[in-house]
């Protein structure tokens, strides 16, 4: 006796919940790891805003960071940093210090057990202080020169859970990170301020 299967729908929820499951886990397991990024990224910046705020009222952390003025005569006391052109008046220091993880001087380590409050899983060599003039202030101005101070994250990454384990997802790192790095998505963070918006140094090492 012959069967018709003409018009038979028997079954064919399951073959559409069975094509639909798996793409419908990929998605959601997309979005958890995703979420966890975004996460780290967040704790990451908030991190850089921590460790900066630390490092700008205390001693440098980079050998070769001075905040004396050079010999001026009295006729350029007052005088700007900078011409009305924004470029250098050649009165004031200029300098750029940059120091990373264990190359740095007192200070670094209680700097970073700050920002690990923030995120857990810095480690020295992901942590860069850059002290650098900006030609702001004035010659002879009070507390020196000036200086810009920045604490970034570099070469840090985030190992997703399961878009790595099951595609092997991840981002490149950038050529100036150590060869070793942990292979994973990127994630970098800088936080800035000027010292002159605080009494520098107002907290010693």
């Amino acid at each position: 006796m012959a069967i018709s299967l003409r018009g038979a729908q028997d079954g064919g929820a399951m073959a559409e919940f069975a094509i639909a499951l798996p793409l419908f886990v990929v998605l959601m397991m997309g979005v958890i790891d995703m979420s966890l990024y975004g996460w780290h990224w967040t704790s990451t910046v908030k991190a850089t805003q921590i460790g900066v705020r630390e490092a700008v009222v205390r001693t440098p952390m980079a050998a070769g960071v001075t905040f004396a003025w050079p010999a001026q005569s009295e006729a350029d006391m007052g005088r700007p940093c900078t011409t009305t052109t924004g470029a250098s008046s050649g009165l004031c220091p200029e300098f750029t210090r940059t120091c990373t993880g264990g190359g740095c001087l007192a200070g670094f380590d209680r700097m970073l057990a700050a920002m690990r409050r923030a995120q857990p899983r810095l480690l020295p060599e992901h942590v860069t202080v850059t002290y650098a003039t900006a030609g702001l202030g004035f010659v002879g101005g009070a507390g020196g020169a000036p200086v810009v101070v920045t604490v970034a994250v570099r070469c840090f990454t985030f190992n997703m859970f399961f878009l790595d384990a099951w595609f092997r997802w991840s981002t490149a790192l950038p050529a100036s990170c150590p060869a070793g790095a942990s292979r994973g998505a990127f994630i970098e963070a800088a936080s800035s301020l000027t010292s002159e918006a605080l009494s520098w140094p107002a907290t010693s090492n």
